[in-house]
């Protein structure tokens, strides 16, 4: 969408569900009053990816496939803060958040 703000929203295997759905709500309603944001869901490997409540949502596109994003938004997950965070999804934040204006982050 030309003019748009793009918004990448960084998922993975055991993401909260809340953490991804929340923010895509809101940037939808500010979108249709007039701001437009164009959102794209971006994980480590692409594809489908499985929430920590087994839902699966995609597709979504690889870091290197998202190409320059104006914002993005790193979503939780109960495993983070107990869990080694794999390689690729450090990765993955690199390259997403290397050139975004804008990261935020959503704690669960």
């Amino acid at each position: 969408m030309a003019g748009a703000h793009r918004v990448g929203i960084l998922v993975f295997d055991g993401v909260t569900m809340l953490d991804v759905s929340g923010p895509a709500e809101v940037l939808d309603k500010a979108h249709e009053f007039g701001s437009p944001y164009d959102v794209v869901l971006v994980s480590p490997c692409g594809g489908d990816v499985v929430t920590s409540n087994r839902l699966r949502i995609g597709p979504t596109m690889t870091a290197h496939e998202a190409g320059d994003l104006d914002t993005v938004i790193i979503a939780g997950a109960d495993r983070l803060p107990v869990e080694v965070i794999e390689e690729e999804l450090l990765t993955a934040a690199r390259v997403v958040t290397a050139a975004a204006r804008r990261v935020a982050s959503v704690c669960t």
